[in-house]
């Protein structure tokens, strides 16, 4: 759940711009408002599909975290080419592969957050969601100072401004 929140609520927030913007305003708009619909999406998923659990299921949390993190590593690469990534001459390709990619990656995250609260309601109680609890605000706090890290101090990614002509 550390490694879930850490993505999904601290370091994916500060690569968006990076990832999302370089294609168009218009695709950044509506992925940041897709992801919100792809949260409501996976929680009505997990809804019918309650019987999906950690004890019936035990690995699937390590498959859905290893595929989340290559889906983020794609997304870190795609911030890292900003303000020219790949398919920039293609506006609609890349903006739909990257968009795809993070909406991805944010329901992976966010069904296995969803799983694993659930897992810990029911083996630990109270104690448990407590616990789950520290570990999403731990996990925001480090990937939001890592995300703060990365763009603020070490001018890791660079903007692509919208009325600059780029030489790609």
């Amino acid at each position: 759940m550390f490694w879930s929140c850490l993505i999904t609520f601290g370091f994916l927030p500060a690569l968006q711009t990076y990832a999302l913007s370089s294609y168009s305003q218009d695709i950044y708009q509506k992925t940041i408002v897709s992801s919100e619909v792809v949260y409501v999406l996976v929680q009505i998923m997990c809804a019918i599909y309650s019987n999906i659990t950690v004890a019936a299921y035990p690995r699937l949390i390590y498959i859905l975290n290893i595929i989340a993190t290559v889906l983020v590593i794609c997304i870190l690469i795609i911030a890292k080419m900003s303000p020219c990534p790949p398919f920039i001459d293609h506006i609609l390709i890349g903006g739909s592969i990257t968009a795809l990619i993070y909406l991805t990656a944010n329901g992976i995250n966010h069904f296995t957050y969803i799983i694993l609260n659930i897992h810990f309601r029911d083996v630990a109680g109270k104690a448990g969601l407590f616990w789950g609890c520290v570990m999403v605000q731990s996990g925001t706090f480090l990937g939001a100072s890592f995300g703060y890290i990365f763009t603020v101090h070490f001018s890791f990614f660079k903007e692509r401004f919208p009325c600059v002509d780029y030489i790609c």
